[in-house]
Formats: C-alpha cells, sequence, structure tokens
C-alpha cells in the first residue's frame, strides 16, 4: 500500500496532467459525455487504469503514471486513458443497444460488445497470470486499435507502446489504419 501523504503529493503533482491529455483529446472520443476519473492505487504499475462499467469513472492507477514519468515513458498514460475511455464508449453503446438498438452507432457491434461484457474475461486469471481470452474480446481488441490509432495519428510512431501480441498482426494494423484515416477526415 502507499503512504498517505505520499498519494496526496502524487495526486497534487499529476492531476493537472492527466485532466490536460483528458481535455486534449475530446474530438477523438465519439461521445459528448464529460469523462469522469479518480486517482486509485495497485502497486502492478502494468495496470494504467480501469473502467466501472456501471458508473463510466475511470480509476487511474497513480503509481503506473508515476512509473511512466520515471521510465520517461509519458505517452503510456495517454495511450491507456484513450484505451478506458474507448470502454466508456463503448458502454454508452452497450446501453443504447439494450434500450433501442436503432440508436446504436453500429448495431452488429454493439449487440457483440453487449454479450461479450455479459461474459467478460479479465485480463489477468485469479493467479495473476495474463489471459489470453481477454485479447480475443472485440471490446479490447476495438479500444487497444482505437487508442493505439490516436497516439500514432498524433506523435507518429511510439516505440515503447505497449501492443499486445496477439494484435501484431495486419487485421490490428488495418483498423489502426481505417482510424488514422477517419481522423484526418475529420480534421482531428
Amino acid at each position: 500500500m502507499i503512504e498517505k501523504q505520499l498519494f496526496e503529493y502524487l495526486q497534487y503533482q499529476y492531476s493537472p496532467i492527466i485532466s490536460d491529455i483528458i481535455n486534449s483529446n475530446v474530438g477523438f472520443y465519439r461521445t459528448n459525455q464529460t469523462i469522469k476519473w479518480r486517482f486509485g492505487y495497485d502497486e502492478r504499475v502494468a495496470i494504467f487504469a480501469w473502467c466501472d462499467k456501471k458508473t463510466n469513472i475511470i480509476t487511474v492507477n497513480i503509481a503506473a503514471v508515476d512509473f511512466s514519468f520515471q521510465k520517461n515513458e509519458p505517452l503510456h498514460i495517454e495511450y491507456f486513458l484513450l484505451h478506458e475511455i474507448r470502454h466508456i464508449y463503448q458502454h454508452l453503446e452497450i446501453e443504447d443497444y439494450r434500450a433501442d438498438p436503432s440508436k446504436c452507432n453500429n448495431e452488429e457491434l454493439a449487440k457483440e460488445w453487449a454479450e461479450e461484457e455479459n461474459n467478460y474475461v479479465t485480463a489477468l486469471d485469479k493467479d495473476g497470470n495474463e489471459n489470453a481470452e481477454y485479447f480475443a474480446q472485440d471490446m479490447e481488441l476495438d479500444a487497444f486499435a482505437y487508442s493505439y490509432a490516436v497516439m500514432k495519428y498524433k506523435y507518429g510512431e511510439v516505440e515503447y507502446l505497449y501492443i499486445p501480441k496477439a494484435y501484431r498482426n495486419e487485421e490490428f494494423d488495418k483498423i489502426v489504419a481505417k482510424w488514422q484515416e477517419t481522423f484526418k477526415d475529420e480534421n482531428l
């Protein structure tokens, strides 16, 4: 666990940075929902953030943020915030699908996401090992491709960004390229 004083210091230090990242990317979100977030703590720095599907509040792991700055890899923070913000979009689409499928941007995709949400596979199993099935979910493929596309669109190649092995393939590359084309067409 982290000492309360250190947590408060890091929160004070990094809050403006997280707010700036969130506010600077609004044009990419595909939703006008205000992004709500807070800091949390998990000693596992590979876990950057998580989104509560009921409240759509993102919890940002302050240990991961601090570690990213220590390693001089600050764009990981933006990358994973975008990933979690994409999950907010997905949750909103699922809500619309369940209420009235005709309101969805993509009814078929919303249906698939709703089914996945009901049987969601977490990134780590109960023993803390990586779940291969996690990456097979379309919700995760979509969130990783979307966030990587935004980062690539804004910054070009960022060598240190985490691309799961499961997505180092032509399908992922095509999705990323399609997103980048969309962003360019929208003059983002």
